[in-house]
């Protein structure tokens, strides 16, 4: 498993016990992936003092999916 492989797990489990003791089930997960994206962007304001709004955040975000994705069919960009 790669180093990023093992990041991917890491996330998912912390994300995953944030539901462990929920009783409501997924009622709301539009509200809660889009609190998750903000959460994100909190960080990563915090992190780097990038005074990004959402929109360009978000749009970061697509940018380095998109470049793992190449990463991961071996396309260099």
């Amino acid at each position: 498993m790669s180093d990023f492989e093992k990041k991917v797990v890491q996330f998912a489990v912390a994300l995953c016990d944030v539901y462990a003791n929920d009783d409501q089930g997924d009622e709301d997960l539009t509200e809660d992936f889009t609190a998750m994206v903000y959460a994100q962007w909190v960080v990563y304001q915090r992190m780097t003092d990038d005074d990004v709004d959402i929109f360009g955040f978000t749009h970061l975000c697509n940018r380095l999916v998109l470049q793992q994705m190449f990463n991961d069919h071996g396309i260099n960009i």
